[in-house]
């Protein structure tokens, strides 16, 4: 009896770890729109993106019970806005089931403030990360330019 429960319990955590496996590629990201240039082809994004900058700061501290001012070098996080513009004729716009969607319909679906997913790699999102996704989101994958590698 033993036996077959040790096998029994073998056996689940094998094919349970089969079916758990990591998904394969970089997540995909959510982006909101934050505007669209049919005519262009445009379809652009704003992003937040910090940088870290080094400033000197005039600080006043007391050394040997006198005040003095001493300057001190600090880096200091700074957020700042970015456009990012992804050109959706040369890029491919899927639906989460794979299913390419015409450029007539992408400029109908994708509009100011829509959220989209874009790929995280340059290449197709795993199946377990487009599984999550609704039917109705609109995936992007860019191509990337030539010459340039993935």
């Amino acid at each position: 009896m033993r036996i077959l429960i040790a096998l029994a319990v073998f056996i689940l955590a094998a094919t349970s770890s089969a079916l758990a496996q990591a998904p394969k590629g970089a997540p995909p990201i959510f982006k909101v729109v934050a505007s669209t240039d049919p005519d262009k082809g445009h379809i652009v994004f704003r992003e937040t993106i910090y940088k870290t900058e080094t400033r000197v700061e005039r600080r006043k501290e007391v050394k040997n019970g006198k005040e003095i001012e001493v300057e001190r070098t600090v880096n200091v996080t700074v957020p700042f806005e970015s456009n990012a513009i992804i050109v959706a004729s040369t890029s491919r716009v899927i639906t989460p089931d794979g299913k390419q969607l015409p450029i007539d319909e992408v400029w109908k679906r994708v509009k100011t403030n829509t959220v989209v997913v874009l790929s995280g790699d340059g290449n197709m999102p795993d199946p377990a990360y487009l599984r999550a996704l609704s039917a109705e989101t609109i995936v992007i994958v860019p191509i990337p330019p030539k010459g340039r590698p993935k």
